[in-house]
């Protein structure tokens, strides 16, 4: 069995920049010298920037989703416009993107703008056939982080339009309970 993971790094800490690549088990491919802590580690093989062009910076948080919808990969991540939105690409493996780069959402509903313009840390869930998206929405150095969900309607992936987003957060703070800034989750399913 082989494990993708796929991560974001800062190409140059100094001079900002995160960006996308694939890491999978085993050892550091010869001639691969990015990103330099990776390869230092020894740890992975490093497999190259995952969104095709270096230099297509990432967000923070631009954590990546594999999954199979209608029968092929794609990669769900944030990426910096004039805001920080959702997007996506097809992939042709776990570490090559191809096609274009179509934006899926960006922080338009009044709870993704509260303390910054920011969608981030896209994780899916699959369910009884039913694909979701849920993501970090305003920005994580505030209280109002909070999770927002996209979900596939069915038709091309690629399409804004095949997904529908949920008009309220899925978890967001209450005070009441000391709940504050649940945002950038994950899934795990119980054994």
């Amino acid at each position: 069995n082989t494990l993708y993971i796929g991560a974001a790094s800062y190409q140059n800490p100094d001079k900002g920049g995160l960006y996308a690549f694939t890491l999978v088990n085993g050892r550091v491919k010869p001639g691969n010298d990015y990103p330099r802590s990776v390869a230092a580690a020894g740890t992975k093989e490093y497999t190259g920037v995952l969104y095709g062009v270096a230099g297509s910076p990432v967000s923070a948080g631009g954590l990546i989703f594999y999954g199979a919808l209608d029968g092929k990969l794609y990669a769900i991540y944030s990426v910096w416009n004039e805001t920080q939105d959702l997007a996506i690409r097809e992939m042709s493996n776990p570490w090559t993107t191809v096609g274009e780069e179509t934006t899926l959402a960006r922080p338009e509903l009044p709870w993704e703008r509260q303390e910054g313009t920011v969608l981030e840390g896209p994780v899916a869930l699959q369910r009884d056939g039913k694909t979701f998206i849920v993501y970090a929405a305003s920005a994580c150095w505030g209280p109002n982080y909070k999770l927002g969900m996209l979900t596939w309607l069915g038709g091309d992936p690629l399409a804004a339009e095949s997904w529908s987003r949920s008009p309220e957060p899925v978890f967001q703070r209450a005070d009441d309970r000391s709940v504050y800034a649940p945002g950038h989750n994950t899934f795990f399913k119980s054994p």
